[in-house]
């Protein structure tokens, strides 16, 4: 994935900056392109299935959170990505 630095009027955003926001400002440092990215509203309602990822991956995060809070864990998390 590319990065992304935005410009004025924000510094920096990821996704929207609150619900009635639907248009973000960017710049792609690779291409120096300035650009605007407009985010839709849903037409759909959630399905079970893509409520059952998000909770997932909530859990997910939670759990990298504080694993990542134990400092102790860290380099043998490391060596056992290595491996």
């Amino acid at each position: 994935m590319a990065k992304v630095e935005y410009v004025f009027p924000v510094d920096k955003i990821h996704g929207k900056v609150a619900k009635p926001h639907k248009i973000g400002f960017a710049h792609r440092k690779a291409t120096s392109l300035n650009y605007t990215q407009s985010y839709g509203v849903r037409s759909t309602p959630v399905t079970s299935n893509e409520l059952a990822v998000r909770t997932k991956f909530a859990a997910v995060c939670a759990a990298a959170r504080i694993r990542m809070g134990n400092i102790n864990q860290i380099p043998l998390d490391q060596i056992a990505f290595r491996a």
